[in-house]
């Protein structure tokens, strides 16, 4: 998703699947602005679950408020908002515009959003938000820059908050189709059922242990990760010279070459599996899908290299690619993976390590 622009859809799509399945939903009194009167458990990655608590955070504050007009919302509205067959309807825009609405939505997500996404997840959560709006040519720069302030110094409900307001504000939430388009596309369904059908029985990639020496062609992007380890340490030895004595930075390349391997295991598989389909351009495409979506978290300021790596790598964590042929094959191209396919960016020289030359 970090590839559209910013708008309900994007937004709830970046975060429903991070939420718990049990998450504690809690019913808030509707004279009283904020009060809890009870709670239940329910599935939050559900979609009518999942968007009737967004757009509950909007309706809750003006309803209290005695705004008139607040629609109610449907299993079925829900659907047509998640598949883009619909706009935000107009009441909600309304309401977003109140210049409490950053402030009550904030209120909300503190209550029944942050507490329910696990707290591993919670970055992650963060940071997907964070890219689409900053992949959003229409949000102008100074507000983009207002995001990454807000991602890195704010609470997370008052970020989610301000992102979600944006996106109900000047979002476009429908996708316009045309007929003329829709029709010439209907006779190509069957065709793309078929490749993914034929992608479903691909066997999995079998997996690579990194050798106990790392190999020639592990040099540079080892040699990057050293410059970030350097980058985040104050005093004493650094890790590029003792790294035994840095335990932390030690796991963590133990760590990174698993991840590069694992990417190196579905390069050989693509090579195995699409013999006569020209498997490296299969592997490129995966490459270039994964640097266009990491490229703006990786330019984003960091206090030092380890921080930038770390910040890209769960980025790339959420990435769902879609658009790639590999990244469609059932079991392929999994987190591991994902993060190794940007080491393998940073041997080829198309990211530039990630420590901030100047």
């Amino acid at each position: 998703m970090s590839t559209e622009s910013l708008c309900l859809r994007t937004f709830a799509e970046a975060v429903r699947n991070r939420m718990n399945k049990k998450s504690v939903i809690k019913f808030l009194d509707p004279e009283t602005k904020f009060s809890v009167l009870g709670d239940e458990e329910r599935d939050a990655t559900g979609v009518f679950v999942f968007y009737s608590l967004l757009l509950d955070s909007l309706s809750y504050a003006a309803k209290v408020d005695s705004v008139v007009g607040v629609p109610d919302i449907s299993k079925t509205q829900t659907t047509y908002l998640k598949s883009g067959q619909s706009p935000v309807p107009d009441k909600f825009i309304e309401i977003a515009q109140r210049p409490s609405a950053v402030a009550d939505v904030s209120s909300c997500f503190a209550i029944n959003l942050v507490p329910n996404i696990p707290r591993g997840d919670l970055s992650i959560v963060l940071d997907a938000v964070l890219a689409i709006t900053q992949n959003d040519d229409s949000i102008g720069k100074t507000k983009q820059k207002a995001l990454r302030v807000a991602r890195k110094e704010k609470a997370p409900a008052d970020f989610l908050a301000e992102a979600f307001i944006l996106a109900v504000r000047v979002g476009k939430n429908k996708i316009e189709f045309s007929m003329e388009a829709t029709d010439e596309i209907a006779p190509l369904i069957k065709n793309i059922d078929d490749i993914q059908s034929k992608l479903n029985t691909l066997p999995k990639v079998e997996p690579l242990t990194p050798p106990e020496t790392p190999a020639d062609h592990e040099r540079r992007y080892i040699s990057a990760l050293y410059d970030a380890y350097d980058d985040a340490t104050k005093d004493g030895t650094l890790p590029s010279d003792d790294i035994s004595q840095h335990p932390k930075y030690d796991k963590d390349l133990k760590q990174r070459r698993i991840e590069y391997f694992a990417a190196e295991a579905v390069r050989r598989g693509t090579r195995e599996n699409f013999r006569n389909n020209d498997p490296d351009n299969l592997f490129t495409a995966l490459m270039t899908e994964t640097l266009n979506s990491v490229s703006d978290v990786h330019a984003m300021d960091y206090t030092h290299g380890f921080e930038r790596l770390l910040f890209v790598m769960r980025h790339a964590t959420t990435l769902r690619l879609e658009n790639c042929i590999l990244g469609r094959i059932p079991e392929w191209v999994g987190a591991s993976q994902k993060k190794g396919v940007c080491h393998m960016l940073v041997n080829d020289g198309q990211i530039k390590g990630w420590v901030d030359d100047e």
